[in-house]
């Protein structure tokens, strides 16, 4: 049988429709820079591969968003391909440097009200904490400020609007971002929301006030609030998401949680579930019990044990929120041939001082322990649990399971800083 192979010696003869697939494939980084070199190969290449640039823009500066919105402006067809536009914006002194005192939210309003941005499918507002606040800067009309007329301009002129992201909300940007039903584009179906202290109360009541109406195309729902106040989830797992695949809180109290279990019940579509908790559990080691075999059937990894096949062939991993032993478990126990093949490990550790034997028994891994000789065993109350913490065979049993590191990333609020770097010489 003879094998051929096909090889496309000029990319001129590619078929276009193929483009937009080859440029997925590039990194992030790299695909500006190859693409626009493959547009200035040929007038036929330039054509295909022009829309493909404007296609995904993520502009990382406050200037070069007011470079790409004045471009916009000043040639209308470039808004025509924009699907995806990501501003990350620190709303600097550089619209006291433009003559016409623009910002990026004002600019970006303009692009919206007069229908330049037709097919745009995700809108991304990362608004990063060096936000500067002067008397000068507020000379500026609208600046920072995204008025109600906003977000009916984005309903009306932006219909293909699928995703939205929203990062950074302050007291400066709030005004009247979110209002009632009239706020959130309908169909919108990913929505994520991060914010600083400021306000935060009234972000939140706004939002989860929008929810409601995103409900049935919602798939994705992110809600991060940083701040000392924990929300109630409850206005949460009081609604339906026919479609809801992933779904990550932070800042909201598992304590005020009603509803929660009726919810995952109806839920059996998620495939995603991240909880940033300060306190507590969302899920009672009651709630545990009496769970149905079938509970989330399409959840993914919900037992590490899922991954331990795939693990000997990775060359770094991060673990966050490890107790005791759990780290050398996996590398001793669950996986007893080791990582041989793993070069990075990061993970954090907590301490479990003031912990109940009962509540360390509920996680798989936080009894056991190794001696320096190498016997395993599970520790049968408090006190012995502690011998899974014992630096010197928490490191050893790493060493074993994992021989060749060469980068180890400790995080732990169990020990000091000393006996981490003497136990770190076991590896010499």
């Amino acid at each position: 049988m003879s094998t051929y192979y096909y090889q496309i010696d000029n990319p001129g003869t590619i078929p276009p429709e193929l483009f937009p697939i080859i440029a997925s494939f590039l990194p992030l980084r790299s695909a500006p820079s190859t693409l626009y070199a493959l547009a200035l190969a040929n007038r036929r290449l330039s054509s295909i591969v022009r829309p493909i640039i404007y296609s995904r823009l993520v502009l990382r500066t406050e200037r070069d968003a007011l470079i790409i919105i004045r471009r916009i402006e000043s040639y209308p067809d470039i808004g025509r391909f924009v699907k995806e536009l990501h501003i990350l914006s620190d709303l600097t002194a550089v619209p006291h440097q433009d003559r016409r005192g623009q910002d990026v939210i004002t600019g970006l309003s303009g692009l919206i009200a007069t229908g330049s941005l037709p097919v745009l499918e995700a809108l991304g507002l990362y608004l990063l904490t060096g936000w500067r606040i002067s008397e000068g800067y507020r000379n500026v009309p609208g600046h920072g400020n995204v008025q109600q007329a906003f977000w009916r301009s984005l309903r009306i002129n932006c219909p293909r609007l699928r995703a939205l992201f929203l990062r950074g909300l302050t007291s400066m940007t709030l005004d009247r971002r979110f209002n009632g039903t009239t706020a959130i584009a309908d169909g919108v179906n990913l929505l994520y929301v991060s914010s600083s202290p400021d306000l935060v109360s009234q972000i939140c009541d706004k939002i989860l006030a929008n929810l409601p109406y995103l409900a049935v195309t919602l798939h994705s729902l992110t809600l991060g609030f940083t701040t000392m106040v924990h929300f109630n989830p409850s206005p949460i797992f009081a609604l339906d998401f026919p479609r809801l695949r992933s779904l990550i809180l932070k800042g909201f109290s598992p304590q005020e949680a009603v509803g929660a279990a009726p919810f995952f019940q109806r839920h059996s579509m998620l495939e995603r579930l991240f909880f940033v908790r300060y306190e507590g559990r969302w899920f009672t080691q009651q709630y545990v019990l009496s769970m149905h075999r079938n509970f989330l059937p399409n959840l993914s990894f919900m037992d590490v044990r899922a991954l331990a096949p795939i693990l000997p062939r990775l060359v770094s991993i991060s673990i966050t929120y490890t107790v005791n032993g759990q780290v050398p478990y996996l590398l001793r126990a669950v996986i007893p041939s080791g990582l041989p093949n793993l070069k990075s490990l990061e993970f954090v550790h907590l301490s479990t001082a003031g912990t109940s034997y009962n509540s360390l028994a509920a996680d798989e891994g936080t009894r056991w322990y190794e001696t320096v000789d190498g016997w395993q065993g599970h520790a049968d109350n408090t006190e012995d649990a502690t011998v899974g913490n014992a630096l010197q065979t928490f490191i050893y049993s790493i060493s074993r399971g994992a021989p060749n590191l060469e980068e180890l990333g400790f995080k732990s609020n169990a020990w000091g800083s000393m006996g981490l770097v003497s136990a770190v010489f076991l590896f010499s």
